[in-house]
């Protein structure tokens, strides 16, 4: 049951996010040492990460959804099985969103809480076209980090008075580094036909692509 679930998966993901807040806060004492030379702590948000998800509620209400879910396919008619594998496969999408929300929005109010930092560029892993859209120069602290579920991009911080050696490729640079196979493979061949044509650009894929990620890049 619910409580059950709860009793296993509340303690395991707040200690997750807990750990996910000092990686945060450690890799950015880490990059600003190495920006400037010299030993540097870095600065903390002020917001809570633990214990809460990402739109605010206690993750005890976060994680209702699961077990809703596995109750409404018994209710359509479902057998147990394939009710608790799809409660499963929800939970484990919740638990990944919060524990990459926990570390991602720590470390992007440590961004605007420290005085020596600037913004951010986006570094991207993968990627969709959505992401390689926003993979663009530098942004204010203050700027919303838009990702989707399984997004692995993260916030590049970028330290006032520090000469960029080696800039950052903004996506339309990543996307023509790739062979046509690779590019395929990213956004889809479709997608990535319309790019290479000039039909369209990556950044009016934003939206295409929003959809395909079940409209949750948030």
């Amino acid at each position: 049951g619910y409580e059950e679930f709860m009793a296993r998966m509340g303690p395991a993901l707040t200690a997750g996010q807990s750990q996910a807040v000092r990686l945060s806060n450690g890799y950015l004492t880490a990059f600003l040492s190495s920006e400037l030379g010299k030993p540097t702590e870095a600065k903390t948000g002020t917001g809570e990460y633990v214990g809460v998800s990402r739109d605010g509620r206690p993750l005890r209400d976060a994680l209702r959804g699961p077990v809703i879910t596995v109750k409404l396919e018994l209710r359509q008619g479902r057998d147990l099985a394939t009710g608790m594998r799809r409660g499963l496969t929800r939970a484990l999408g919740i638990v990944g969103l919060e524990f990459d929300h926990a570390a991602r929005r720590s470390l992007q109010d440590a961004i605007i809480a420290d005085p020596q930092i600037v913004g951010y560029r986006r570094a991207v892993r993968g990627t969709c076209a959505a992401c390689l859209a926003t993979a663009a120069g530098t942004f204010d602290g203050n700027v919303h980090f838009p990702v989707h579920p399984s997004c692995q991009c993260v916030t590049e911080p970028v330290v006032r008075g520090v000469k960029d050696t080696f800039p950052r490729l903004t996506g339309e640079q990543i996307f023509a580094a790739k062979t046509a196979a690779e590019q395929d493979e990213a956004i889809g061949k479709k997608a990535a036909d319309a790019v290479r044509t000039g039909l369209v650009t990556l950044t009016a894929l934003v939206e295409v692509q929003r959809q395909a990620k079940a409209d949750v890049i948030t």
